[in-house]
């Protein structure tokens, strides 16, 4: 889950071993989720390895308010819609086969959506 310009997350630590569980990625927009959650693939990472998930975010019958609706439609008709990309989810710390931690991740990616298209009517 990156976006132009930035980077993949990287593990510096050659003793530490990552492991991403149950690890859910969704799009927001003005802190409103907009997209269904998705379960990422666990994934491991090793020491100087890059973990990258390309998850397909849709938005198909989620409610929004009328004020974001208002909103999401003058930035759709603009042609530039700025959202998150967030995952949420468990990771865990092992040296070895010993487990130094678990912990609950909260990421947020800022992205800006271009496109060109239709007006969108009121």
């Amino acid at each position: 889950m990156t976006d132009k310009g930035q980077r993949p997350p990287r593990n510096p630590n050659p003793r530490i071993r990552i492991y991403y569980q149950e690890l859910d990625a969704y799009a927001s927009y003005r802190d409103q989720q907009i997209a269904q959650p998705i379960l990422l693939p666990e994934s491991y990472q090793g020491h100087t390895e890059i973990v990258e998930w390309s998850p397909f975010l849709h938005c198909l019958l989620l409610p929004v308010s009328p004020f974001l609706e208002a909103h999401l439609r003058e930035d759709c008709n603009v042609g530039t819609v700025r959202v998150k990309v967030k995952a949420d989810g468990r990771v865990k710390w092992k040296a070895g086969s010993r487990v130094l931690g678990k912990y609950h991740l909260r990421a947020s990616c800022p992205s800006l959506l271009m496109f060109k298209g239709q007006e969108i009517p009121p």
